[in-house]
């Protein structure tokens, strides 16, 4: 069968335009390799869920296996003396809780009340 110039390409040696050509593997790319972290963690994750009744027991369980790590990295970089300085100060400067319920009860109560003239 003859086919017109214009459906023949020239980089496949003379043959049609739609013909596949012969390549070789060449390797995955990078958004394949994540695509494919981002799936084993998604059924890691609905596995769990089933196993231990919900997602939240479940994200507690990959919460389990991830603080130690985080808390290692942190002692490593010295991340983990600015974080408790950072709590330390954030406690101090915080009302306590029935402190600061009372105060919202109170505005609460305060903007319910009609304006008086």
């Amino acid at each position: 069968m003859r086919m017109p110039e214009a459906a023949r390409s020239a980089d496949h040696g003379g043959g049609p335009v739609w013909a596949k050509a012969n390549r070789s593997g060449g390797g995955g790319s990078p958004f394949a390799f994540i695509g494919l972290l981002l799936g084993l963690i998604g059924a890691l994750t609905i596995g769990l869920a089933v196993w231990k009744g919900s997602f939240a027991a479940g994200g507690a369980t990959i919460d389990g296996w991830i603080s130690p790590v985080t808390g290692q990295i942190g002692k490593l970089t010295g991340g983990a003396k600015k974080d408790e300085a950072e709590v330390v100060q954030t406690a101090a400067a915080a009302p306590a809780p029935a402190e600061a319920v009372a105060a919202a009860s109170q505005a609460a109560a305060d903007a319910a009340q009609p304006a008086k003239k």
